[in-house]
């Protein structure tokens, strides 16, 4: 029988995990840290706040620290302060601390046994890195209300002219962040991809202040001619038949230059000086396209920017005062009476809001080119073309729908949509009256319905607002088999659009790896694995233990397909299906094999070549009272090992192929698990094994793991129907 305790109340605190066992009862105990032990070693760390991020306090030891030698950065559990204690950004605080320094990043302190403060925020003498968490800011107490700057590269060229006399009291009127480990790197980006980095200790001069551009070498601004560096690496100015895909975001120095307004001062004491006197708000190039037209007969932005299309091409100027000034190629200013140069606030808002790719397409994308479009009258609608890492997005505003925000497949069937529907009323002018409900529902691309990336839960595939293994399986799925599961699949659950951007765990598209990479996160493991990750990860899906049967005894030829990417351990795992060196076991109730189906409708069986800890598994998806529980097998005899061999419990597996997988002795370093610990479970047959139990931070639901005749048992499902009743009919039987 498995005890789960519901409450911390219940724990009995000992220096070791054991498991004792009176009658058909198990009691548990775990390893917790012994906080007075007069053999452990205290030392005091003085450290200031950088960050707070809800619970989480990111603190970075003073100067001349020993603990500096360790880590640069600490964190530490708001839980872990005094409850007079209200922790702000730049507070001095006094740690001490008797358990060593755990070496995670950012480090952490072990056992911590008193906090106090030694001074608020920002009383501290000299300048301190204050909220680090927005931007990593320089603050001044002498000059508390200062305003920092966004710094330029004419800022830039202004501080070369100090050459070797440059310090750090040079930076200190500007925003920066400071990215750096161990060192202190100061960061400032510009546009067209410059950074400037000022790299060494504080109380030192810079070792280094390097400028450069989309990572190449740079120059160190000290030394080095900035103006030349600038000239030479700046985006060149290309003439009319090659600057038709230029990004709108891309302008050269030269043509902002032609936008800024300078006057000679001088008098008779001074020599002649260029001042710049009115410099531009913004700028951006915005292509004149009748939206719909090129949308429906082109599929992507490089065709419709060397098509007949493009009308225009201008410069869109904003002025200080909020006014705009519009330019043709040649740079002679236009008149703004025509009503397609009407700037809509909202698409004007998105176009210059620079986090918009990361808060609704990926948190991961990295934003490779944008275009600003509008068109004509009779084409009524602006619409910002997004190139992307993860893929091309485009947000367009009507008046007639608001915001959306579609994928470039989308919005090319939406323009095609309409372009059908006003071919049948060709009296309609611009199409916003047309309905198209009953062929596409526009609300699912409606802005305000696409999750934040602040909001976003990372990993929830089926978007039910929790991630757990129904996740990993729509993924699996909706790859596997996508006219049903897919985006537009016919089965009643199926991936939707913010599904897709929920699951994409790391930025580079759905993949076999984010159903992975969410079982990693569910179980908490790192990438410190003995077992090689496999160059490529594939999942099969099946219906019935036949079928899987099939594949497996008579070696399908489709498992054999790409198999040599699929690692040495699924080539062993098939070749021992085929050589019957290993049958196939699959779950049971009362010696007969469970039902399968889960509750999402998804494939019943699926085949895993690569899954936790880089081994292959099968994954059955059972009803059992009506209840979805989850069995999952590997086969791990068939890693030669003689430790493994001596290997008796699913933990002492883990000591050997995941050694920093969550587990009873460090579970408490994982945020997911309320609790891990051991426990004997009887099964049929009164068999006995030693399962590993793994309680899942705020949810109902339990992995059970254990060692079962030479294979890896995980069965996961609501800790309620894991009852007596339940282990006590549950068996593995022979297909």
């Amino acid at each position: 029988m498995v005890v789960y305790s519901q409450a911390h109340d219940d724990i009995v605190v000992t220096p070791a995990t054991t498991i004792a066992v009176t009658g058909t009862n198990t009691v548990t105990t775990i390893t917790m840290p012994v906080v007075d032990d007069p053999n452990l070693i205290t030392s005091v760390a003085t450290v200031i706040i950088m960050d707070i991020s809800d619970d989480v306090i990111l603190v970075k030891p003073v100067d001349g620290s020993a603990e500096l030698k360790s880590s640069s950065k600490f964190s530490l559990s708001a839980k872990q302060l005094p409850a007079d204690i209200t922790p702000q950004t730049g507070m001095k605080l006094e740690i001490t601390y008797n358990g060593g320094i755990l070496e995670t990043y950012p480090a952490m302190f072990g056992n911590i046994q008193k906090v106090t403060v030694v001074s608020d925020a920002n009383t501290d003498n000299g300048r301190t890195l204050t909220d680090f968490g927005t931007g990593g800011l320089w603050s001044n107490p002498e000059n508390s209300d200062s305003i920092l700057k966004n710094m330029t590269l004419n800022d830039v060229i202004e501080l070369s002219q100090k050459g070797n006399d440059l310090d750090w009291n040079d930076f200190k009127g500007y925003n920066g962040k400071d990215v750096g480990s161990g060192q202190y790197i100061w960061e400032y980006k510009f546009d067209d991809g410059y950074i400037l980095r000022v790299i060494g200790v504080i109380n030192k001069k810079p070792d280094y202040i390097l400028l450069s551009r989309n990572n190449d070498k740079g120059i160190d601004i000290r030394t080095d001619d900035v103006k030349e560096y600038i000239a030479s690496s700046a985006t060149p100015v290309s003439d009319n038949s090659k600057s038709i895909g230029e990004d709108s975001l891309s302008i050269s120095e030269e043509i902002k230059e032609h936008f800024r307004v300078y006057e000679t001062y001088s008098d008779e004491n001074t020599k002649p000086e260029r001042r710049l006197v009115q410099d531009f708000k913004s700028i951006m190039r915005y292509y004149n396209v009748p939206v719909r037209s090129a949308f429906t007969e082109y599929d992507n932005i490089d065709d419709i920017l060397v098509s007949k299309y493009v009308l225009q091409k201008l410069y869109i100027v904003e002025q200080q005062d909020g006014s705009f000034k519009y330019y043709d190629e040649d740079l002679t200013e236009i008149k703004s009476s025509s009503s397609y140069l009407n700037i809509p606030e909202k698409a004007y808002t998105a176009f210059w809001d620079k986090d918009f790719v990361n808060k609704y397409i990926s948190s991961n994308a990295k934003l490779e080119n944008i275009y600003y479009i509008s068109g004509e009258i009779n084409q009524m609608g602006t619409a910002i073309y997004y190139k992307t890492t993860v893929g091309d997005y485009v947000y367009f505003y009507h008046y007639s729908i608001g915001e959306k925000l579609f994928s470039i497949e989308d919005f090319c069937k939406y323009q095609k949509a309409i372009s059908d529907e006003l071919a049948k009323h060709p009296n309609e002018n611009d199409g916003s009256d047309i309905d198209i409900s009953s062929i596409m529902d526009l609300s699912k691309y409606d802005l305000k319905n696409i999750t934040s990336e602040s909001e976003r839960l990372k990993g929830d595939a089926n978007c039910d607002g929790q991630v757990d293994l129904a996740d990993a399986v729509m993924i699996m799925q909706a790859l596997a088999n996508p006219n049903k599961y897919g985006l537009d699949g016919t089965a009643e659950h199926h991936l939707t659009e913010q599904g897709k951007l929920n699951g994409d765990m790391d930025g580079d598209g759905l993949t076999v790896g984010d159903a992975q990479a969410i079982q990693r996160k569910l179980l908490g493991l790192v990438d410190t694995l003995t077992i090689q990750t496999p160059p490529v990860s594939n999942s099969y899906l099946y219906e019935s233990y036949n079928d899987l049967n099939e594949a497996l005894i008579k070696q399908d030829s489709s498992i054999l397909v790409d198999s040599n990417n699929y690692g040495e351990l699924f080539n062993k795992t098939v070749s021992a299906f085929g050589n019957k060196d290993i049958d196939l076991y699959v779950p049971a109730i009362d010696g007969k094999a469970c039902d399968l189906k889960n509750k999402e409708g998804f494939s019943n069986i699926s085949l895993m070549t690569a899954e936790l800890y880089n081994l292959p598994w099968i994954w059955y998806h059972c009803k059992v009272n009506k209840t979805d529980v989850d069995v999952k097998l590997a086969y791990h005899s068939v890693i030669e090992s003689s430790e493994l061999n001596s290997a008796k419990t699913y933990y002492e597996v883990l000591k050997v192929i995941a050694p920093d997988a969550p587990n009873p002795d460090n579970y408490a370093k994982f945020e997911s698990y309320q609790k891990i610990y051991e426990s004997e479970i009887t099964l049929v047959n009164d068999k006995k094994v030693v399962a590993m139990i793994l309680e899942i931070a705020n949810s109902s639901n339990v992995y059970v793991m254990f060692v079962y005749e030479g294979k890896l048992v995980s069965i996961y499902a609501n800790k309620d129907a894991l009852s007596e009743s339940f282990w006590s009919s549950f068996s593995l039987e022979k297909y």
